[in-house]
């Protein structure tokens, strides 16, 4: 029926776990952002990390690059 396919569609798009986030973890999750607009890396991450996917080796797509 429609409330069920619109309910499992809400399900899929939203994470529930984001209502848990503490205020901490948002603000710093803010400046890691911030950070990354203005070009720097956090100890321990390099550009291949954000670049190459983990699991293949193989180059992410410029679109598709999430972190």
């Amino acid at each position: 029926n429609t409330f069920h396919g619109r309910f499992r569609h809400f399900l899929d798009i939203i994470d529930p776990r984001t209502l848990f986030v503490t205020e901490e973890r948002l603000r710093d999750s803010v400046e890691l952002l911030e950070s990354f607009k203005q070009g720097r890396t956090p100890p321990g991450v390099t550009s291949a990390q954000a670049i190459i996917h983990p699991d293949t080796g193989e180059k992410i797509p410029m679109p598709f690059r999430m972190s």
